[in-house]
């Protein structure tokens, strides 16, 4: 089997995040707890009286304008069809395009918005007149708004049935892609509302991060084991 990879990685640099924690309501959550956090880093924050927030220097691992691709495909070499693999580090369009020696493309596989992570493409070896291609050598090209990554992989001809692969089978997703992820997902915490999480989040597309949190009922009595508790002011108490 043979793999060619080619990935793009850039330069991190620094941003600020502020946003505001509400409850369904649009009351303030004051005193919430906000926490970025990707791999080992992590970025916190507590809410002021009115549920404003301040995160700074955060880091991306893109600067504005980028993207980081790694791009694929297995088998390689294939008889007529092979998946394309490629991992984005966040959503959004893309094209993979096949070309021959000659520079010609010979098809526009897919069009349109793929999301975060690992994405695969089956090319069935036909041309975008639906016919099959004449073994030999191509390049893969994968396009987006900001960065374009490209391979080759061979064709030898004849039939076989290539399908997409499981985690274990397939190539592991490199290293220095997984080390470069520029996502955070962020927690915001409290002592009156259940946690909430949200994933995905890029510091070179969002400054501004509001988050709505679902507010626990408040009641002066509780229960407290085999008792009866009420809340003075601080925390239920038997």
């Amino acid at each position: 089997m043979f793999a060619f990879i080619l990935s793009r990685f850039v330069d991190c640099f620094a941003v600020d995040i502020s946003g505001r924690v509400t409850d369904e309501k649009g009351l303030p959550a004051a005193g919430a707890k906000v926490l970025f956090v990707r791999g080992s880093e992590r970025h916190e924050a507590t809410c002021d009286n009115f549920g404003y927030y301040q995160i700074k220097n955060i880091t991306s691992a893109e600067t504005p304008g980028n993207a980081t691709i790694a791009l694929f495909c297995y088998p390689n070499p294939f008889n007529r069809q092979t998946v394309v693999s490629f991992y984005l580090d966040r959503q959004q369009r893309a094209e993979v395009a096949v070309f021959d020696a000659s520079g010609r493309k010979v098809r526009i596989v897919a069009n349109k918005v793929f999301p975060q992570g690992r994405n695969q493409i089956v090319w069935d070896g036909l041309s975008q007149g639906r016919e099959p291609v004449a073994p030999g050598l191509y390049v893969c090209r994968l396009q987006t708004k900001s960065a374009r990554e490209s391979f080759k992989m061979l064709s030898a001809g004849g039939e076989n049935i290539a399908v997409p692969v499981g985690a274990g089978e397939e190539q592991p997703v490199p290293k220095a892609y997984a080390a470069n992820q520029s996502t955070y997902t962020a927690y915001v915490s409290g002592s009156d509302f259940e946690t909430h999480r949200a994933d995905g989040i890029e510091p070179a597309d969002v400054i501004v991060k509001n988050f709505i949190v679902n507010k626990s009922t408040w009641a002066p009595f509780s229960t407290a084991g085999n008792y009866l508790a009420v809340y003075d002011g601080d925390k239920y108490k038997p």
